[in-house]
């Protein structure tokens, strides 16, 4: 069984959609907010019905085995080395293209909602 079993050729999987999530939020702030982007994620991935994917990359998982435990939604992250993050990474870099300094705090603020040692490994 596919990984993806539930969605038809040309859906988008969970990180895309996530990455929607992320896009939407830039344009509608004009601007990168991880408040904002937080209570989108949380909101979608915790509404049933709102993905059909059925994988979920670890660093979801991780972040949202910890918000149940109680840890504040900025805390959630953890040390994570695959590329989940990457594509949140690309919005927030493309949004900030001529602001490469804002683009790389934004981006490494970002990923770290989800990875956490990014935000300190890459500063």
């Amino acid at each position: 069984i596919h990984y993806h079993q539930f969605l038809d050729a040309g859906d988008n999987t969970l990180n895309v959609r996530i990455c929607r999530l992320l896009v939407d939020a830039l344009n509608k702030k004009r601007g990168y907010d991880a408040d904002d982007f937080l209570s989108k994620y949380i909101g979608f991935m915790t509404t049933p019905g709102s993905d059909k994917d059925t994988y979920i990359e670890e660093c979801h998982r991780n972040f949202f085995a910890n918000y149940a435990a109680g840890i504040e939604p900025h805390k959630c992250g953890v040390r994570e080395k695959h590329i989940g993050g990457l594509s949140g990474i690309v919005p927030v870099v493309a949004f900030y293209a001529g602001q490469p300094l804002t683009a790389r705090e934004n981006a490494l603020a970002h990923l770290a909602l989800t990875h956490r040692q990014s935000e300190k490994t890459y500063r």
